[in-house]
């Protein structure tokens, strides 16, 4: 095949191509014009979405109060979370532990006991992970024993802050104590 077939069947079917106006509309029009608004629409949309996440009380638990009483009822005081009462996430934990084998009852039950701060941190992060990615609540803060007196003798202490890094209202939640927490310091 030679090249002036070749020249003279490409010219052909782009002449047949830009005759025909849907074709037009549909490879050069659409592309042009849709793609960009799409493109624009979705990311004001998804920006939209989080900033009301991000506005938004988002629902917490306060674990080991009693240990820090004076940081607890500070967090209790600012309007940026709902908090959940510990009862009411011992109901929900113990719903859960009912409808899922792989919770042990038991355990659910000291955690809310004066002994629940004797259980390693390796069987209680599990069940508090549960009761976030099942909507109970977005996150959680819990106070080691013994935290404000440590931190009147100057210690330095992480609070310790339990979220879904792949939830965004739960990463919006651990966020805003984050940030409450520099604030406060």
């Amino acid at each position: 095949m030679s090249a002036q077939k070749i020249n003279l069947i490409f010219f052909k079917e782009m002449k047949d191509i830009l005759r025909d106006r849907r074709t037009l509309y549909s490879m050069i029009l659409v592309p042009i014009l849709m793609y960009p608004l799409l493109s624009i629409g979705m990311g004001i949309l998804i920006g939209s979405q989080i900033e009301k996440t991000q506005a938004a009380k988002q629902r917490i638990a306060i674990l080991g109060a009693e240990y820090a009483p004076k940081i607890a009822q500070a967090i209790r005081n600012t309007d940026k979370f709902t908090i959940v009462p510990v009862d009411s996430l011992e109901r929900g934990l113990r719903k859960l532990a009912a409808a899922d084998s792989t919770i042990d009852r038991k355990v659910v039950d000291r955690i809310f006991s004066p002994a629940g701060q004797d259980i390693p941190d390796s069987i209680i992060y599990p069940i508090f992970s549960r009761a976030i990615d099942e909507k109970i609540i977005r996150a959680a803060v819990r106070f080691p024993k013994n935290f404000a007196a440590r931190i009147e003798t100057g210690d330095s202490l992480n609070l310790i802050i339990l979220y879904d890094q792949s939830e965004t209202k739960s990463d919006a939640a651990a966020d805003k104590l984050r940030d409450w927490a520099i604030e406060y310091r």
